[in-house]
C-alpha cells in the first residue's frame, strides 16, 4: 500500500521482483510531455505519502527515472561531506523573545562581518583595520551573539 499511494498502481511506475525488492519502471502511458515525474505527481502522493524508510526505497535506474536517479547520485556525492546529526545544532523550540534578541544582534553584526570580509578581499587589510576589527565586533555585541548560541546548545532556554 505504501508504494501504491506514493507512486500509483503496482505494475505501472513500480513493481516488485521475486525477492521483494521494489524497483521503479516506466509506465506505457508516458510521452515527451507526460514524464515519469509527472506520472508520480498525478497518480501518487509525492512528498505527502506514507513513510518509506531508506531500506525500503525503490531501486531507481538511470534509464527509467533519470531525474530521480540523478538526485540520488548527487546526494551520494556530497554525503561524506555533510555533518553527522550529532554534530549539528539541535532543533528545539526557542521562545520568540529569545529569537528576537538574537535577530536584533545579528542584523548589524552579520552585515558588518560580510562587509568586512568583502572589503578585505577586494582592498586588503592593513594593521589599523585589523586592530580596529575586534573593537568593532565588541561594539556590535559579538560576544553576546556567541553566548546566545552557547546558551542554546546548553539548553538554557
Amino acid at each position: 500500500m505504501k508504494y501504491t499511494s506514493r507512486f500509483g498502481p503496482k505494475g505501472e511506475a513500480w513493481d516488485m521482483d521475486e525477492n521483494g525488492t521494489v524497483f521503479e519502471k516506466l509506465p506505457e502511458s508516458l510521452t515527451d510531455d507526460f514524464t515519469i515525474e509527472n506520472y508520480k505527481y498525478t497518480y501518487g502522493m509525492v512528498d505527502y505519502g506514507p513513510l518509506i524508510r531508506k531500506d525500503e526505497n525503490a531501486e531507481v535506474l538511470e534509464d527509467v527515472a533519470w531525474t530521480s536517479w540523478y538526485r540520488i547520485e548527487c546526494v551520494k556525492e556530497v554525503h561524506d561531506y555533510c555533518l553527522p546529526a550529532e554534530n549539528q545544532l539541535p532543533i528545539r523550540f526557542v521562545d520568540p523573545a529569545k529569537t528576537n534578541e538574537r535577530t536584533f544582534i545579528e542584523t548589524e553584526l552579520l552585515a558588518y562581518i560580510r562587509n568586512y570580509i568583502a572589503t578585505s578581499i577586494l582592498e586588503g587589510i592593513d594593521d589599523s583595520s585589523w586592530n580596529a576589527h575586534p573593537d568593532q565586533l565588541k561594539a556590535l555585541q559579538y560576544d553576546a551573539w556567541l553566548q546566545w548560541y552557547q546558551d542554546y546548545l546548553d539548553g538554557k532556554f
